[in-house]
């Protein structure tokens, strides 16, 4: 029991330091002027990464067709 103790113990301190010594991934959102905005500010803000919602057409022949409703019970 005590050399597999022994051995944990040592695997779970190594695991700490690692972890310890990782560096945490900079987000945008941490920058200290993105944090100072209130929320109306922080709606303004461009996202260029969301995906952007296809145009409305206007006549109806290009817009695809839309299946029927299934009939409910």
């Amino acid at each position: 029991m005590n050399p597999l103790k022994i051995f944990l113990n040592s695997l779970a301190r190594s695991i700490r330091s690692r972890l310890a010594t990782e560096v945490a991934e900079k987000s945008p959102l941490d920058h200290p002027d993105i944090q100072a905005m209130d929320l109306l500010q922080l709606a303004d803000l461009p996202m260029p990464y969301l995906p952007m919602p296809a145009p409305m057409v206007a006549d109806a022949e290009a817009q695809p067709e839309s299946m029927p409703l299934a009939r409910c019970a």
